[in-house]
């Protein structure tokens, strides 16, 4: 309906004319998990005489966002407020979805966006070595309710700062905020990526380069920057570099604005360091793995995958020490795998199992830290990398764990070397009832200690409502042969699992399970019901390229059936998928 007009005299050239009105009791936008992504279209028309000569229209949502950075006992916050609500920001980084940006379907940016909002994710920080993305994109995430981080296009290098590359580099800026502001789902513009901090860190840049290389930095990212978003999207935060303390300190110290940390993966430090890091938040951190196999048989011969230093797999593995560092940290955990398979396989559960230590180790900090974007969601092609999904969208373990990980209200544990902390997670508004059931339990599943405890989930927090001694706990018991198990429940349903082993996975005394799988066909596709005689470690379930599991890379315990659902595309009879079904455990891995 129309909701008002106005009279005006147009003159020639560019007319800029404004015609307030109100919307009554608007419903606001907000992100996935606070309530519904309502969304406005907005239709502006030009009448001469009695004829209509142009119209547009624009169709966004109406929500308040904030960046609060404010004094507290830790440094200052670093946290986002929409409609006054704070948002612990739960996601990755995105890269662009192929090296060449043309071949981005529609398709492949919806494929994409689900799979990230199905595993739980609210926010994307689209990466200033990247592209600005396709108006689709930030259609997808108003509608899905993904929080977007907006770098703009400038990472790792130091840029001139000469008049016309200026005007350039203006408008490329004043061309992608008019087109994208607009979008709810976008809440802050950063300038670039790491160019601050590599001006502090990298290799001696301070001191090598003349001193108008820096004042040329000030001129875009202090200066040319701000005053485009102050003059066309003054309702947004900007900050000047990601990461950055806003000089108000190095651009590493991790008390103020956000941080990204790679000495876990370039300096080779142990995913436990994760435990050690007290950021504000976490815009950056993470590990590789290989694809899955199925991907990796697209771009290789069966010579070609005889072990991953093969000429072609080299040539898909970007980083220089990519293998080496993933090479080096199964073996702290892990021994040599069996095969080439086994090495992708165990090589993904590597990468789940640090970035989940991280992970739970950043909300349980909540709301100290208000954020943990992992590097990296998807891939522009298909390659050894950091990537929750690969080129084809396949899900890796790392995307399975995040959907666990990253629940809106999640159960961790947490060994601080004398007592196990059992913390909850939340990220609602309210306070929540719910029921934590505690197990300590043998590798052949028989229970040695049970505990259950009724708790009050505080709101917008991670909290232990239970620590147990070590000692208490295990009350004698050999570490490699036990685990503890524990569940979050509401109304009787389970919410959150997680579990906690003593030891690495080489120095646990597990054996060969006997997985027993029942199909059932639904609507759609099948449901399989999985049950074990023993623990069995990260369940991995293949074989089937035509559709896909809606959970994988699960633990599996005796008497604790886990039931799974499986999307065919392809028609299969029950039979057909039985015999297609492949179930593997971790200890199929290795030589035994």
């Amino acid at each position: 309906k129309a909701v008002a007009s106005k009279q005006v005299k147009l003159a020639p050239c560019v007319n800029k004319i404004s015609i307030p009105f109100a919307v009554t009791d608007p419903k606001l936008w907000y992100p996935i998990g606070l309530g519904e992504q309502t969304l406005y279209a907005f239709k502006a028309k030009l009448i001469v005489g009695q004829k209509k000569v142009d119209e547009r229209s624009k169709r966004t949502g109406l929500r308040t966002v904030e960046l609060r950075q404010k004094p507290d006992q830790f440094g200052t916050s670093f946290e986002f407020l929409v409609n006054g609500i704070p948002v612990f920001g739960r996601g990755a980084n995105w890269i662009p979805a192929d090296i060449f940006p043309t071949r981005i379907t529609k398709e492949k940016y919806k494929t994409l966006l689900t799979s990230l909002r199905d595993a739980n994710m609210n926010m994307l920080r689209v990466w200033g070595g990247g592209i600005y993305e396709d108006d689709y994109y930030y259609d997808l995430a108003d509608e899905m309710g993904i929080l977007v981080w907006q770098d703009f296009m400038f990472a790792c290098s130091m840029y001139p700062g000469d008049k016309p590359f200026l005007d350039n580099v203006r408008q490329e800026a004043i061309d992608n905020v008019k087109r994208l502001r607009d979008h709810p789902s976008i809440v802050i513009w950063v300038g670039n990526n790491e160019i601050e901090t590599a001006w502090q860190h990298w290799g001696g840049w301070k001191d090598k380069n003349p001193s108008h290389v820096w004042d040329d930095y000030q001129k875009i990212f202090l200066r040319l920057l701000p005053q485009v978003l102050e003059e066309y999207d003054p309702s947004r935060p900007y900050w000047q570099s990601s990461p950055s303390s806003n000089f108000q300190a190095d651009s590493e110290f991790q008390g103020i604005g956000d941080t990204h940390y790679w000495q876990v993966w370039h300096a080779s430090k142990p995913f436990s360091e994760y435990e050690n890091q007290f950021p504000r938040f976490m815009s950056e951190y993470g590990f590789q793995s290989f694809p899955e196999f199925e991907t990796i048989k697209t771009y290789t011969t069966a010579e070609d995958r005889m072990s991953i230093e093969t000429p072609v797999m080299l040539a898909h593995q970007r980083h220089p020490r990519g293998n080496q560092l993933v090479r080096e940290y199964m073996l702290r955990e892990y021994d040599q795998p069996k095969d080439f398979e086994s090495f992708l396989y165990v090589s993904q559960v590597l990468q789940a199992e640090g970035i989940k230590l991280g992970a739970e180790h950043l909300r349980r900090l909540m709301p100290r830290n208000m954020g943990s974007l992992y590097w990296q969601a998807n891939d522009c092609w298909q390659v050894a990398s950091w990537s929750a999904m690969d080129y084809f969208g396949r899900w890796k373990a790392l995307m399975f764990y995040t959907k666990r990980f990253y629940a809106p209200m999640a159960v961790s544990i947490q060994s601080d070397g004398s007592m196990l902390n059992f913390f909850v997670v939340s990220d609602s508004p309210e306070m929540k009832k719910a029921e934590l059931n505690v197990d300590l339990i043998d590798l052949g599943g028989k229970s040695i200690m049970a505990k259950t405890l009724d708790v009050s989930v505080e709101p917008l927090k991670g909290k232990s409502y239970l620590s147990v001694p070590l000692a208490e706990l295990l009350n004698g018991s050999d570490e490699r042969s036990v685990v503890v198990l524990a569940e979050l429940k509401i109304d009787g349903s389970t919410i959150s699992r997680n579990q906690y082993y003593f030891k690495p996975f080489k120095e646990i005394a597990f054996s060969r399970p006997q997985i027993a799988t029942a199909v059932t066909p639904t609507p759609g596709g099948f449901k399989l019901k999985l049950t074990s005689d023993r623990v069995a470690r990260a369940v991995y379930l293949s074989g089937i390229s035509s559709g896909a599991f809606k959970e994988n890379y699960f633990d599996l315990f005796p008497g604790r059936p886990i039931e799974v659902e499986f999307r065919d595309e392809a028609n299969l009879t029950a039979e057909e998928f039985r015999r297609l079904l492949k179930v593997r455990s971790l200890v199929d891995a290795f030589n035994n």
